[in-house]
C-alpha cells in the first residue's frame, strides 16, 4: 500500500462551516494534519472537544493552536512563528489555509519550508463595508496575500472570474457544498398562514437587510399583510437596519449568535431564505438552505444565479425586491410546492464528495508539479 502524502490544512473557526464538508473526505488520499486555529476570546461555532471528536472519528491529526490576539496585534508573529516551526517539523507535501494575516504571510515567505502552499480564497474582493482604518488594513492585506501565492482555489465561478479580471491570476473552482446540520421536527406552515422569510447571519451593509425591511414596510402599507421576518444574528451594521422597522409585529427578532443547533429549525420552519446582498460572492447560509431544500430570495447575479434557478427560487433584477415579495405574496400552494422540489436537483449537484473530489485532484496535481 503506498504511502499517502501528508497535507497541512490551517484555518480559524470563521471558515469552519466550509472546512468540515471537506477535511474528513481528504483523509480517502492524503495523510490530514488539522491546524485549527481556536480563538478563546470570540464566539466560536466548534468547540475544543467537538474538533477532537471530529478529528478521531475521521482519522484526522488535530494539531489546536490558540490565538488571544486580534489581526493586528504585533503578538501575532510570535503566535505565527510557532505554528510555521511546527509545520516545518512535520514537513508536509502541501499547506492549505485562507488566512489573510500580514504576520503569516511574512514567515510563510520567509520561515516555511514548504513551497506548495495552496490559497483558499473566499472573498477575491473584499464585500462594501463601511469605512474603517481595520477595512483598509484588510484590504491591502488581501491584495498581498493573492499576489504572493502561486496556487489558488476559489468556491464560485464568479469567483474565479473576479480574480482572473482583477488580478490576472488563475485559480482551481473547488465550488462549496451544501451545509447539512442534523433534522427538525420542525415542519413549514401552509401558506394560507403567510409566508415565512429568515435571514440569517452576520448583520453588514453588503447583504442589504435595510433594503428588505424598508420593502416590506413599503408593501404594508399597499396591504399586503401576509409576509413576515424572522431575523437571525448579529452584526454592526443592524443599529441602521432597525431604524427602518415601522410594524414590529411582523419580525421575529433573533439578534444574537445563532448556534449551529438551532439552525435546523429555522431552516426547517420558513418558506424562503431571503439574502437581499448589495454585492455577493458565496454564502454560507445559502449552502445551508441547499441542504434542507429551501428556496432562496435573491437578487441575479453572482453566485445565486450559479447555485439556483428561477425553478428554485425567486431570482429579481438588482434593485426590484419590491415586486419580488410582491410575487412571493401572491404564489399559489401549487407553486410554492413546485419550487421546493426543483430544490432538491440543486442538492443533488452541491454533495460534499463532488466538492472534496476537486480539492483532491487540485492538491494532488500540485504536488506533483
Amino acid at each position: 500500500m503506498m504511502k499517502k502524502e501528508t497535507i497541512v490544512y490551517l484555518n480559524p473557526d470563521s471558515f469552519i462551516d466550509t472546512d468540515c464538508t471537506v477535511l474528513h473526505h481528504l483523509t480517502k488520499e492524503f495523510h490530514v494534519i488539522w491546524f485549527y486555529i481556536y480563538e478563546p476570546n470570540k464566539k466560536m461555532h466548534l468547540t475544543i472537544e467537538q474538533a477532537q471528536m471530529y478529528s478521531e472519528k475521521h482519522g484526522i491529526e488535530l494539531h489546536l493552536v490558540i490565538s488571544k490576539y486580534r489581526l493586528r496585534d504585533p503578538r501575532n508573529l510570535k503566535f505565527y512563528a510557532n505554528v510555521i516551526n511546527e509545520i516545518n517539523q512535520i514537513n508536509p507535501s502541501l499547506i492549505f489555509h485562507s488566512l489573510k494575516s500580514p504576520y503569516w504571510l511574512l514567515l510563510l515567505k520567509t520561515h516555511c519550508n514548504c513551497k506548495k502552499v495552496v490559497l483558499g480564497i473566499h472573498d477575491a474582493k473584499m464585500h462594501s463595508l463601511q469605512f474603517s482604518f481595520s477595512r483598509l488594513f484588510m484590504k491591502y492585506t488581501l491584495y498581498y496575500t493573492i499576489k504572493y501565492h502561486k496556487y489558488h482555489t476559489t468556491l464560485s465561478k464568479s469567483q474565479h472570474d473576479l480574480l482572473l479580471d482583477s488580478y490576472g491570476i488563475e485559480s482551481e473552482m473547488v465550488g462549496m457544498s451544501y451545509k447539512y446540520y442534523g433534522p427538525s421536527q420542525l415542519k413549514i406552515p401552509h401558506i394560507s398562514n403567510g409566508f415565512k422569510l429568515l435571514f440569517f447571519g452576520s448583520i453588514n451593509l453588503y447583504k442589504g437587510l435595510d433594503i428588505l425591511i424598508e420593502a416590506l414596510e413599503k408593501l404594508r402599507t399597499q396591504g399586503i399583510n401576509n409576509l413576515s421576518l424572522t431575523i437571525a444574528g448579529k452584526g454592526d451594521y443592524w443599529d441602521i437596519c432597525k431604524s427602518f422597522i415601522r410594524t414590529n409585529e411582523i419580525y421575529n427578532l433573533q439578534i444574537r449568535f445563532i448556534e449551529n443547533s438551532e439552525i435546523p429549525d429555522l431552516m426547517s420552519s420558513h418558506h424562503f431564505l431571503a439574502l437581499p446582498y448589495r454585492d455577493a460572492t458565496q454564502s454560507g447560509p445559502l449552502a445551508t438552505a441547499i441542504a434542507y431544500e429551501l428556496p432562496i430570495l435573491a437578487p441575479r447575479f453572482g453566485y445565486f444565479m450559479e447555485t439556483y434557478t428561477d425553478d428554485s427560487a425567486i431570482l429579481y433584477k438588482h434593485g426590484d425586491i419590491e415586486n419580488a415579495l410582491r410575487h412571493i405574496s401572491s404564489l399559489s400552494s401549487e407553486q410554492y410546492s413546485n419550487l421546493k422540489k426543483n430544490c432538491k436537483k440543486v442538492k443533488e449537484m452541491s454533495t460534499e464528495e463532488s466538492v472534496a473530489q476537486r480539492y483532491i485532484d487540485y492538491f494532488k496535481q500540485v504536488i506533483m508539479e
